[in-house]
Formats: structure tokens, C-alpha cells, sequence
């Protein structure tokens, strides 16, 4: 089976870096590139500790970029108490890692992704971990089909939406985005199920087969693996059963 090219727009903390231990152990994932971003950290912090955990994991190969340091509508970033609470003051746990032998690519993160839809074509999904204002996400959408991209899903787990939907539906119309998917892990207000592009990623089944696994003490390797579950599913569409 072909693997499945992938970049990862990544703020590297202790959550990232579980989603990027995930991706380059998967068989089927062709990490292609990294591409760093302020949020549980500042950029420099998280493109270097993403480079470390690359190191870390013998994934020596696969290069780092940089994305905006701060959203468009100010003009610097500064990591919120909760984030350190939560990552530590390093971002990745105050884990101390060896100083990385590589530096950042001196492409820009921008660059890089539109560079990918060059050279491998056909539809992009663009995978982050949180949605607050969208403005990164939606910028590199824009790039993209200015550059002859096919179809962009934007997919993430946490959807904030914290400066509305104007923009989404903005970039909606004119055709930069097809599908805005978020789990409902998070509050999702009753206008944004109205929208056209939104598609709910439904997460209660996951939570609730975790939290059964946990009282009746069993493991729950199957139920955070649903490798086999996206095998099964896409041979029923094959089939024509779905």
C-alpha cells in the first residue's frame, strides 16, 4: 500500500509530541516535513523542540520549518501561564534533550507546503491541533489554491473559533476551502453546525469506549488505534456499502 504523504503543522509541546512519536511509527505515514508554530510555545522553542524529538526518535531525515511567529492581527506572541502549567517552561515537559545537530530550514513553512502541492498534486488536508482564530490555517489554504491545489480539508481536534466565522465563510465562497472537520471535544456553537463547510468529527463513542475500558480496568490499545476501524470502513466503501 502507498503511504500516505503528511505534514505536520506542529507547536511542540507534550501533546505534539505524542502526535509526532504517533506519525513516525505508522507504516503508512511518509513524513515529509514539519512545520512549526507559536501556541504552547514561542516559535524558536517549538521549531528546536521538534527538531529534538526528530533526533530523539532516529527521524533524522525529515526537515523543519518555520511558520508565523504570532497571528497577523498583532504584533508578538507571549505563551499564556496554562501552557506552561501544562507543557512546562520548555514546552515538552521541562524534559532537558541534547542540543539538535540540525538547524531549521531556512524555507519558510509557507513556502514549503505550497512547494508540496507542486510536487505531489491532487487534494491536501491540513492537520493542527487547535483552531483559535484560524487566520494561519486559513492563510496557507488561500496559498495553496492560488497555486493550483486541489481540494484543502482543514481538520482539527479542538475548533475555538475565537474571532467568528466571517472569515471561514469568506474563504468558503471564493473557493479556498472545502471542509472545516473538528471533533466535539471543545463547546461548538449552534451557528457553526449551519455552515456548509462544517463536518463534526464525533468524538463520544471514542470517549465513551475509553472511559468503559478504564472502569472494567482492560486496556485500551484497540480503542486509540483505529487503524483497523479506517481499514474496515474504507472496505466497505469499496464494496459500495457505504
Amino acid at each position: 500500500m502507498a503511504k500516505k504523504k503528511m505534514i505536520l503543522d506542529l507547536d511542540t509541546g507534550v501533546d505534539d509530541a505524542l502526535a509526532l512519536a504517533y506519525a513516525v511509527a505508522d507504516p503508512e505515514v511518509d513524513l515529509i516535513g514539519i512545520v512549526a508554530s507559536y501556541g504552547n510555545n514561542l516559535l524558536d522553542v517549538c521549531a528546536e523542540n521538534s527538531l529534538k524529538l526528530l533526533e530523539l526518535l532516529g527521524q533524522t531525515d525529515v526537515p523543519v520549518y518555520k511558520g508565523l511567529p504570532h497571528s497577523s492581527t498583532t504584533d508578538s506572541f507571549e505563551v499564556m501561564q496554562v501552557s506552561k502549567d501544562i507543557h512546562g517552561n520548555n514546552g515538552i515537559g521541562d524534559v532537558e534533550l541534547p542540543t539538535p545537530k540540525r538547524a531549521v530550514e531556512a524555507e519558510s513553512g509557507v513556502d514549503f507546503y505550497i512547494e508540496a502541492a507542486h510536487k505531489y498534486g491532487k487534494d491536501l488536508i491540513i492537520i493542527d491541533d487547535m483552531i483559535s482564530s484560524g487566520e494561519s490555517m486559513l492563510d496557507v489554504a488561500k496559498q495553496l489554491k492560488e497555486r493550483n491545489a486541489g481540494r484543502v480539508f482543514v481538520c482539527t481536534t479542538f475548533g475555538l473559533f475565537t474571532d467568528g466565522f466571517d472569515k471561514f465563510d469568506e474563504y468558503y465562497n471564493k473557493g479556498y476551502i472545502s471542509k472545516v472537520i473538528t471533533t466535539n471535544l471543545t463547546y461548538l456553537p449552534p451557528e457553526l453546525y449551519e455552515k456548509p463547510y462544517f463536518v463534526k468529527a464525533d468524538m463520544s463513542k471514542f470517549i465513551a469506549l475509553i472511559i468503559d475500558s478504564l472502569n472494567h480496568d482492560v486496556p485500551i490499545s484497540s480503542v486509540i488505534s483505529p487503524t483497523d476501524k479506517i481499514h474496515a470502513l474504507l472496505e466497505k466503501r469499496e464494496k459500495g456499502l457505504l
